[in-house]
């Protein structure tokens, strides 16, 4: 049996911790995880698609319905820029009410001149495991995912990055 990261356990005893309080939430909630952990042309991350699938089933356990079809959808070559955009712009068709949870448990990386850091998609990299100028456009800023998480509506959206 592969252990938790530290920031996995965390996580999810805080998502615990928010059903444990004095009033029951009753609004729906919904779960999109991603982990990538097997770049091409790279040596294998050993947690990010555990910690994903795993953190999935735990809130699907807890009453969250998972809006990825099925936990392969949330890990390694699934996991690209046009998929997350698209998981996190279709948030516009749930409730006014919903909360969501989206969990990114991968690489990241940091551009010095921009002074901007970077989720990772599977295909960000090229096929020897490098950001090329080819596949630097699919790389995800805060900027970019503040702006999906805008274009959907959602109000009640926890992000957590690992």
């Amino acid at each position: 049996m592969r252990k938790a990261s530290a920031a996995f356990l965390l996580a999810a005893s805080a998502l615990l911790a928010t059903g444990c309080s004095a009033g029951r939430i009753t609004a729906p909630r919904y779960v999109l995880s991603y982990g990538v952990g097997d770049y091409p042309g790279t040596d294998d991350l050993a947690s990010p698609a555990f910690d994903a699938q795993s953190l999935r089933s735990l809130l699907v356990g807890e009453g969250y319905a998972a809006l990825q079809a099925s936990a392969a959808d949330c890990i390694d070559s699934a996991v690209t820029n046009a998929r997350i955009k698209a998981d996190i712009t279709g948030l516009s068709s749930l409730e006014d009410d919903a909360i969501v949870v989206i969990f990114y448990s991968s690489h990241g990386t940091y551009e010095q001149s921009s002074d901007t850091a970077y989720l990772v998609p599977y295909d960000a990299v090229d096929g020897t495991g490098i950001i090329t100028a080819g596949t630097f456009s699919n790389l995800i800023s805060p900027a970019e995912l503040s702006s999906w998480i805008s274009q959907s509506g959602k109000r009640n959206v926890i992000v957590i990055i690992n």
